[in-house]
């Protein structure tokens, strides 16, 4: 019931419950380690404190997950199961933040990989227009990661989902091989692998 599927709807508001629960968790236990350390030494100078700090390493990772997944809104399920419907060939996946040490984290309302084709559905996270400079810039970035992997891939990624949905739409009717059916798994484990 709670395990966090990336690449389908939903995945954002688990993972963001998932994270802080686990926040809250670690957050509870430096404090009970500290407090059962004082109260049985009667000093700040014990184990016990030592173990709390070491919680302290944990508890950085989650609140910086925590803050990267905070900004972005889930897709919604019943516009995904229509292009779930449609879908005849390829790997369909939706909410994927993919990050770039370089560029603006890339949201991906929707990707769809058919053989060593992928194309994305993106939108700027604050719902304003994105620049094509940089949606290029990203397009290359996953294309790059990809080909040092051995996949060379035709990547496009869409600011208009109009334009998305005619590609998605062509491409779906195009059966796969055998070879191109399993790139198109490896492929989309691999995008799904760049996302946070």
């Amino acid at each position: 019931m709670f395990r966090l599927y990336k690449g389908l709807p939903g995945y954002f508001k688990r993972r963001k419950l998932f994270q802080l629960m686990l926040l809250i968790i670690l957050i509870a236990g430096m404090i009970t380690f500290y407090v059962t350390g004082y109260i049985m030494t009667g000093s700040s100078k014990n184990l016990f404190t030592v173990m709390a700090i070491l919680l302290a390493l944990p508890l950085s990772k989650v609140t910086v997950i925590l803050i990267a997944v905070f900004p972005f809104k889930g897709t919604d399920p019943d516009a995904f199961s229509e292009y779930r419907e449609r879908l005849q060939f390829g790997q369909l996946m939706a909410e994927l933040a993919i990050t770039n040490p370089n560029l603006p984290t890339l949201w991906a309302v929707y990707a769809f990989v058919h053989g060593r084709e992928v194309i994305l559905y993106t939108k700027d996270r604050k719902e304003q227009k994105t620049d094509t400079a940089t949606l290029k810039k990203q397009e290359d970035f996953i294309s790059g990661i990809l080909a040092a992997s051995g996949y060379q891939v035709n990547l496009k990624a869409f600011a208009a989902e109009d334009k998305f949905k005619n590609r998605f739409n062509d491409l779906t009717k195009k059966e796969l091989n055998d070879d191109e059916e399993l790139d198109t798994a490896v492929i989309a484990r691999m995008i799904s692998k760049l996302a946070i």
